[in-house]
């Protein structure tokens, strides 16, 4: 704007000159011409002037978007270093394990649990040699497991699975209410089994069991005394088999 007023006035004077020169027949030629020169001169400055101030534009605008475009990533890679840092060392979002507990069945084995696991020993069982069910304070699934005598049981899972449990080899068998692990320990029937869901410390209970499992003394092989009643003259009389 200001070049192409600086232009309008510098044009108006020359034409002002020329007429004030065309009614002086004194003017010579030559005033004439250096009058154009000089008016040439002032323009070809100012478009020069013009010219670099634009070049001087374009550089610094390109050298700006060319810091921006290289810093950028490197600024946004120490954001998300500083988040991932924050995150790491944040303790709220470092879940804490439950301690372990062990426990010692004086059937013969003995395996570790998290704590907060609750375990039903269901005492008034004369059947089995142990019988445990571990559950987590109401929440979903259980896990239960029982020492009996072997009844071929075994044999007659459908499409059972090869597994380890305790350094033995036995089966594990999948079906809709859940998994079921086998062993026999001495012709005596070990089984592990689980619901289909579980809550998240059953879920860990159920690894935690499954890897520390031992069978620690042997297992007896002849099934608990349970009692019975026989009838005498005189009365009733409990009798162990």
């Amino acid at each position: 704007m200001l070049t192409a007023v600086v232009f309008q006035t510098l044009f108006l004077a020359a034409r002002t000159g020329f007429a004030v020169n065309s009614q002086n027949a004194g003017t010579s030629k030559k005033n004439k011409t250096k009058t154009f020169t000089f008016i040439k001169n002032i323009i070809t400055l100012i478009m020069s002037y013009k010219k670099m101030w634009f070049i001087l534009a374009l550089v610094l605008l390109a050298g700006g978007a060319i810091m921006f475009f290289v810093s950028r990533p490197k600024q946004v890679a120490k954001n998300i270093n500083l988040i991932d840092t924050a995150k790491t060392n944040s303790p709220s979002l470092i879940p804490t394990p439950a301690a372990l507990v062990t426990w010692e069945d004086e059937a013969g084995f003995s395996f570790q649990y998290p704590e907060g696991i609750t375990i039903d020993k269901h005492p008034n069982d004369m059947e089995n040699y142990a019988n445990l069910t571990l559950t987590d304070n109401g929440q979903a699934g259980s896990i239960n497991i029982l020492m009996s005598d072997n009844n071929n049981t075994l044999d007659k899972w459908t499409n059972p699975i090869d597994t380890v449990l305790g350094g033995k080899d036995g089966k594990k068998n999948l079906d809709t209410a859940g998994m079921t692990i086998g062993v026999l320990d001495n012709d005596v029937l070990v089984t592990l089994k689980r619901s289909t869901t579980l809550s998240p410390l059953l879920e860990s209970a159920w690894q935690s069991i499954t890897d520390s499992w031992e069978f620690i003394y042997p297992t007896p092989k002849t099934a608990p005394k349970t009692q019975t009643t026989v009838e005498t003259d005189g009365g009733d009389v409990l009798e162990e088999e």
